[in-house]
């Protein structure tokens, strides 16, 4: 079994090989039938599940919402309405309707496993061709794709790299892509609570959200 979340539960029957997996509510009952090969949890209604390696989302009733057609689905489900989703070795986003609103057409989507996020403060990373940038909820380019990486947002900025990782140099942008802080730092972490850290020439040190040099 796994924990409950939003009231249901992942239970598996069978061994760990073969077993199928459903969900049983708080009184345990039986309210989706044990068959999938794998299930993440229940968040904003919806689940991710899996079978014969094919991915899609059920409802808290069981009904598939997203047909299993993806070769991969986020685990930990939908954020702020999407879901990050691959087919045919590209990635784009789902809404719960199961409407590709972001086109699956990226070859990598930033997400951090961690807070289980994929869309940072309405703006999405993806990356193409080697380069990224950020897209927003609706699939429209925000912030073109002309960086070799990327952070999530975070009080309103991004952390950005240009060049390779032993080289390059780092800096913060604006979700309309100016240039906020310059691109000197060695490395940076994210803005929290008006602050970054940064590192330059192996010290590291704090900088203002104000920061203009």
């Amino acid at each position: 079994v796994m924990p409950f979340s939003e009231g249901m539960a992942a239970v598996k029957i069978g061994d760990l090989q073969t077993g199928k997996w459903g969900f049983i509510d708080k009184t345990g009952q039986v309210v989706v039938s044990p068959k999938y090969d794998w299930t993440g949890y229940f968040y904003e209604g919806l689940a991710v599940v899996e079978l014969n390696g094919k991915y899609g989302v059920i409802d808290n009733t069981g009904e598939e919402i997203v047909p299993l057609n993806y070769e991969y689905i986020a685990w930990w489900g939908f954020r702020e309405g999407l879901v990050m989703a691959e087919l045919n070795g590209k990635w784009g986003f789902i809404d719960k309707n199961g409407q590709e609103v972001v086109p699956i057409k990226y070859d990598r989507v930033w997400s951090d496993n961690e807070i289980g996020s994929s869309v940072s403060e309405g703006m999405v990373a993806v990356e193409l061709d080697g380069k990224w940038g950020f897209i927003d909820k609706t699939g429209q380019e925000v912030v073109p794709l002309t960086y070799d990486y990327v952070g999530p947002f975070s009080g309103g900025l991004a952390a950005v790299r240009i060049g390779d990782w032993q080289s390059g140099k780092w800096g913060f942008i604006d979700k309309t892509g100016q240039e906020v802080v310059p691109f000197k730092y060695d490395y940076v972490g994210p803005f929290s609570g008006g602050l970054a850290a940064v590192m330059l020439n192996g010290k590291w040190g704090f900088i203002s959200i104000s920061a203009k040099s």
